[in-house]
């Protein structure tokens, strides 16, 4: 995380704790980057159907769909 923060530059950091993930966003960044990373504690290395109540894909999907290809 802090390789791509400081590869792109940005400049804020926030984190959102719950019992069980962590989530922690690198914005402001150069490049129109973002960085974001999901700890999810009790899951193992595998995919959940749900992050906190919200379907995964949602997730995912919220995420991507604020990028573009140039």
């Amino acid at each position: 995380m802090q390789y791509w923060g400081d590869k792109y530059n940005c400049q804020n950091v926030s984190q959102t704790e719950t019992e069980s993930s962590r989530h922690t966003v690198h914005d402001a960044c150069g490049e129109n980057a973002r960085v974001e990373h999901r700890r999810l504690e009790t899951v193992g290395h595998g995919w959940p159907e749900n992050i906190n109540g919200e379907p995964t894909y949602s997730i995912i999907w919220s995420f991507l769909s604020g990028f573009s290809i140039p």
